[in-house]
């Protein structure tokens, strides 16, 4: 499980869709050699490495979506930093919690 949480944040960090992309196609081959190294499922880590990519909340500029809504809805840089950490430290800690309740590490 350790494994798993070195896994999530690289990703999560990234800003943009390109750069999310890449971040994940970068520590995709991380995550599965290190589960190969360990004797495990390469499952959880790459399901890890998705999850992570996918939790862009801290920047208007991290996602189109969170771009398309500053304009509209008022929102400065500061509230998704103010309501984007705290979700991403949350989707971490679950994303941590539940891939390997979901996808188990043994049986690799």
């Amino acid at each position: 499980m350790a494994g798993n949480a070195g896994m999530a944040p690289s990703p999560a960090r990234a800003s943009g869709l390109k750069a999310r992309i890449l971040s994940a196609l970068l520590m995709a081959p991380v995550a599965l050699s290190l589960a190969a190294d360990l004797g495990v499922s390469p499952y959880p880590f790459a399901m890890t490495v998705a999850i992570a990519a996918s939790a862009a909340f801290m920047t208007p500029v991290s996602s189109p979506v969170n771009t398309l809504v500053v304009g509209p809805g008022n929102y400065t840089f500061m509230d998704f930093v103010r309501v984007g950490v705290p979700f991403a430290v949350i989707v971490l800690a679950l994303t941590v919690l539940l891939v390997p309740l979901v996808f188990p590490f043994g049986g690799g």
